[in-house]
């Protein structure tokens, strides 16, 4: 019995070695030189869930209003699978829209 707990944590410590070092990985992959929106605030979150949960359980509007009170006006994040820029007033997303081929979404 005592093999098989011993088994078991091993596989667990693993698991989250796997893990951190993937959220490592990735931290590193969106900050890196060359990277877009480097300078912009914000967090990705975790590989391919990103920030969904987070947006999901808390709202759009209440996601995007808490974001832009602790990284400004504007700020990225990862939301199902791909990288976001919030802006957060009309000016900023006229701005952008007319650069960039931006779709925005707004969140009143």
């Amino acid at each position: 019995m005592l093999e098989f707990f011993t088994a078991l944590v091993l596989v667990l410590l693993k698991i989250a070695v796997f893990v951190i070092g993937l959220k490592i990985a990735w931290q590193l992959w969106w900050n890196r030189p060359g990277a877009g929106g480097r300078d912009i605030p914000g967090d990705m979150g975790w590989p391919l869930i990103g920030q969904s949960i987070a947006m999901f359980s808390e709202g759009p509007r209440c996601y995007a209003r808490r974001r832009h009170r602790i990284y400004g006006p504007v700020f990225k994040s990862h939301i199902l699978g791909r990288p976001q820029v919030f802006l957060e007033s009309s000016e900023d997303i006229k701005k952008a829209s007319a650069t960039t081929c931006l779709q925005p979404v707004l969140f009143r």
